[in-house]
């Protein structure tokens, strides 16, 4: 999920930047694929980045269709701002302007958009010559190939409203929209810190363990953000 990623960076000094886009595996980095062990079923994961050098890409691409060849269904990582006006799943948090986002943001701290010009995010991409993890990986594929497991905007917001409370915007906030400059009133830090770690980590580690768990698939290849395989390993493997 971008947002992880985002958060680190921005978190992170600005000349421990580079550093981190490498240690991350942004810049540099390799797709590795990694077993997890199961009573009934073969799964692998492989650690996605959301935003790195256009070869981590084509390697990750070449990896996923050889699996796939072989019989491997594909569990994908995909926030979802949910049903559009035709009813079709909308993938890109950043392309809506919505109440959801807005919240989300509210705890972040931030602006959402990894491509309006002068976002911070924006241009690391572009100074250090990195792309977004392309829709062509594995989103396009048909659903006899793969499916997306993973929340909805709304169901972010309401799994942190219902621990924390609801989040309140003020006049700044509904009126800045998600991709301008971010200046208004932040929450503290701790809710930014929960939001990380229990809300995007653990709450959506959970689906795709559960999805696993349930599912009659065999073979099963799960694409996520790297931060994630410790909590899904773990969760699978006991």
């Amino acid at each position: 999920m971008r947002l992880l990623l985002v958060f680190l960076l921005l978190t992170t000094t600005t000349s421990c930047v580079k550093y981190a886009l490498k240690k991350y595996g942004a810049i540099g980095g390799k797709p590795e694929i990694q077993k997890i062990i199961t009573k009934d079923k073969d799964v692998l994961f492989l650690g996605m980045i959301h935003m790195a050098e256009k070869n981590f890409y084509t390697q990750s691409k070449k990896i996923i269709d050889s699996l796939c060849n072989d019989g491997y269904y594909i569990f994908g990582e995909g926030v979802m701002l949910g049903k559009d006006s035709l009813g079709k799943d909308r993938i890109s948090m950043n392309t809506a302007d919505s109440l959801n986002s807005k919240k989300i943001r509210k705890i972040l701290g931030y602006r959402l958009s990894t491509s309006t010009e002068g976002s911070p995010v924006y241009k690391l991409k572009e100074k250090y010559n990195l792309e977004i993890q392309p829709k062509e990986l594995y989103f396009t594929r048909s659903s006899a190939e793969m499916t997306i497991i993973d929340a909805t905007t709304k169901d972010l917001v309401n799994y942190y409203e219902n621990k924390k409370g609801e989040i309140k915007l003020d006049t700044c906030d509904i009126r800045t929209k998600v991709g301008q400059e971010y200046t208004c009133e932040k929450l503290p830090s701790s809710e930014k810190k929960f939001f990380r770690d229990t809300v995007i980590i653990i709450s959506r580690n959970n689906l795709v363990i559960d999805a696993v768990k349930k599912s009659n698939k065999k073979k099963i290849l799960i694409i996520y953000g790297k931060a994630h395989f410790e909590g899904i390993k773990k969760g699978l493997e006991n």
